[in-house]
């Protein structure tokens, strides 16, 4: 696959934040709180679930650009999306649709690095983001 293929495929907000390169989205299962109490006197506890608490959705991939400055603004990008509200996260050109999805705890994996890619020179940063539907 080219970088090109991975534009557009998802976006934030109707932002293509993730798309200078290949990029994954893993919806996982809602998370809930419980409260667990034992009794005296009685085995085992007993367990009350409060609620749901919204379902977690890794996000990790590779982010690209020509230059430092490039791969910097689209980091600063991102940074801007965790800092604002919940918004819409789209996958799969669209396929899939996720609403009310605030952006956690953006990760760079390794330190940005230079790299030759379909014969050029490219700027890149592995990262992973923690994304919530929130509930």
């Amino acid at each position: 696959m080219a970088l090109a293929d991975f534009i557009g495929l998802s976006s934030f907000n109707s932002v293509d934040l993730f798309g200078s390169g290949p990029h994954m989205i893993f919806p996982d299962g809602e998370i809930t709180d419980d409260i667990l109490r034992g009794f005296a006197g009685v085995d085992g506890v007993m367990c009350t679930t409060l609620g749901g608490r919204g379902w977690p959705i890794p996000i990790t991939g590779l982010l690209t650009a020509g230059t430092m400055a490039g791969l910097n603004d689209i980091l600063i990008d991102i940074e801007a999306a965790v800092k604002a509200g919940a918004a819409t996260l789209t996958y799969g050109y669209g396929v899939l649709t996720y609403t009310n999805v605030k952006l956690f705890r953006p990760q760079l994996l390794a330190p940005p690095q230079e790299m030759i890619i379909e014969g050029s020179w490219y700027w890149t940063v592995r990262y992973r983001i923690d994304a919530r539907i929130l509930a």
